[in-house]
């Protein structure tokens, strides 16, 4: 295994073209590294760790990155299209501005991930941990997060418009002013999270749990609710009926016709 712990490579003098281009670096140990400008295109990167490292406008598109070690990296504004990062650690990584279109991260861990303003059109996310990581103002069209933890995430302004998020884990997120028009959360756990002033136009939420939600002053035109439930907690916009899009109170309960 080669080991280059802690190496700054500015100036670069081991690679003077700024390149590792297509590298096969598996199983590389560069904790805390400095490559801010480094071209990883292509590279091989599978199980390489990364931990600490800074590789600030990086490209690193197309590379394979399964299973790699990149918690508390700062990958600000890298090129990660069509990365393989499926299976990785990024906990507490800072992605802000990243590209990360049609990257592959299904079951990466996220926890605590910094993607504010982040490109993920079109990412695989299924099956990924998100849970309080930063996400506002992220593009995610077309993404798919089916079955993946997004609890206590924060999601405000994102753009998820046909995003598929087929029970995903939402509880306690919060999602203001978020555009998911004809997105899919079919059996979501939504409970306790927050859609203020969201765009959930022709949205899918069948089967989902909506104990707490609020959907105050949110967009729900041709919504789709069939088989979810809600309490008396749940906050509607005005003047919306659940009943009338398929929802139900917990236990057959209207609540609605209390207020």
């Amino acid at each position: 295994m080669i080991d280059i712990h802690k190496i700054t490579f500015e100036p670069l003098m081991t690679f003077p073209s700024q390149t590792l281009a297509g590298a096969d670096l598996r199983e590389v140990m560069l904790e805390e590294a400095y490559l801010a400008g480094m071209n990883l295109e292509s590279a091989h990167l599978e199980a390489a760790n990364f931990s600490g490292a800074i590789l600030t406008r990086c490209n690193m598109g197309h590379a394979r990155m399964t299973g790699a070690n990149f918690s508390g990296a700062g990958l600000f504004g890298v090129n990660l299209i069509a990365a393989q990062m499926n299976d990785g650690n990024f906990t507490r990584c800072m992605l802000i501005r990243a590209n990360l279109t049609d990257a592959n991260l299904t079951s990466a861990t996220l926890t605590h991930a910094n993607l504010q303003n982040a490109n993920l059109t079109n990412a695989k996310l299924n099956f990924a941990n998100l849970m309080r990581a930063r996400l506002g103002g992220s593009t995610m069209v077309d993404a798919s997060l089916n079955r993946a933890v997004l609890m206590g995430a924060y999601l405000n302004h994102a753009n998820l418009t046909r995003a598929k998020m087929d029970g995903v884990e939402l509880a306690g997120a919060k999602l203001c002013c978020a555009d998911l028009t004809g997105a899919s959360l079919r059996g979501a756990d939504l409970s306790r999270s927050d859609f203020t002033g969201a765009n959930l136009t022709g949205a899918d939420l069948s089967n989902a749990v909506l104990r707490g939600t609020l959907f105050t002053d949110a967009q729900m035109e041709g919504i789709q609710m069939k088989g979810a439930e809600f309490d008396g907690s749940t906050d509607w916009p005005e003047g919306f009926r659940p009943s009338e899009h398929g929802a139900a109170a917990e236990s057959g309960r209207q609540w609605w016709k209390l207020w």
